[in-house]
């Protein structure tokens, strides 16, 4: 921002006086520059506000998102604009500000966070359920099993292995459910 306050004196060849200086200064208010490190930050401040993410490299200059990392950019309430020569926004939006933490998008976006574990959940059950009804009917007995076992060994470690992930994902919730302590369950897919 500096420098091109800079060269627009040197070229304009007059003393430019302060009142002047202010209102060339007052252009790079809502103006935003990407930093190499994926931050969108104020031009005029240089305040980081948001990151935007990582950087890439495309034809040879590094962008984040669609905003090329140190040119100015318009923000229009965290809508970025590529701008043009006298720093207005021209074209369609390059990149956005990721929404804030506050309460209400905290709320909106645990809530379709809780939706997609349901829908997986759901769906592992379905697709590859703990084989019948019969096998959950097991799950009591192998949790007295369990408490045996770790009772038996007084401080050995134990390894119980299961084929399928869903299997070993069921005993781990279920020993972390009885805070039973002392198994360590692991997947190990059957050989071929």
């Amino acid at each position: 921002m500096l420098s091109r306050l800079v060269r627009e004196v040197i070229s304009g060849g007059q003393p430019l006086p302060y009142d002047e200086l202010l209102v060339r200064t007052r252009r790079f208010l809502r103006l935003v520059v990407v930093r190499p490190d994926g931050y969108a930050s104020g031009a005029l401040t240089g305040k980081p506000l948001a990151r935007l993410g990582p950087p890439t490299l495309y034809q040879g200059e590094l962008y984040v998102q669609g905003l090329r990392v140190g040119a100015f950019h318009f923000d229009d309430g965290g809508v970025f604009f590529a701008v043009d020569e006298s720093l207005q926004p021209r074209g369609l939006p390059v990149g956005e500000r990721p929404l804030g933490r506050d309460p209400a998008t905290a709320a909106l976006l645990g809530a379709e966070d809780a939706l997609e574990e349901i829908a997986r959940g759901l769906a592992a059950f379905i697709l590859h359920p703990v084989r019948t009804l019969g096998g959950l009917a097991q799950l009591p007995s192998a949790l007295k099993q369990a408490k045996r076992q770790v009772h038996a060994a007084k401080g050995t470690p134990i390894q119980w292995h299961f084929a399928e992930r869903e299997v070993a994902e069921l005993m781990r919730a279920l020993f972390r459910e009885e805070k039973l302590r002392g198994i360590k369950v692991i997947h190990t897919p059957a050989s071929p």
